[in-house]
């Protein structure tokens, strides 16, 4: 199924099929400032507090069943439960993958969503 592609080349076309999917979504500025602010978030409190907090917002919970169908190979979209049964391996790499993951969705997202970002930056912080 990877037809040769390295793991990185395979995540960058998942990031990429997660903009295409939050293209239409009204709330996808805010689902993108989320994406931003996430790996800090992740560094700070870790993986688990980091979802969480995403998924408490209303207008940023789409945010995570992308990022948990690629840290998850696909297999669930429920990362919170993953973290809470997983090992501490399995959550080191979980929190690997979620930071090269989304190195890639906001490097997309930047270049795709450029105006939507530009034209709310004085609107509503997420």
């Amino acid at each position: 199924m990877s037809g040769g592609q390295t793991r990185d080349q395979r995540r960058a076309s998942d990031a990429w099929t997660a903009i295409e999917k939050i293209r239409k979504q009204t709330d996808r500025a805010d689902i993108v400032r989320a994406a931003k602010k996430l790996p800090i978030r992740i560094h700070t409190a870790g993986l688990g507090h980091a979802v969480q907090f995403v998924r408490a917002k209303q207008r940023t919970e789409a945010l995570v069943p992308l990022l948990s169908r690629w840290v998850l190979d696909g297999k669930s979209d429920d990362l919170p439960k993953a973290i809470r049964e997983g090992t501490a391996d399995s959550l080191r790499r979980q929190t690997a993958e979620a930071l090269a993951w989304l190195q890639w969705f906001n490097r997309f997202a930047e270049a795709e969503f450029r105006k939507d970002l530009e034209s709310d930056e004085g609107g509503a912080a997420a």
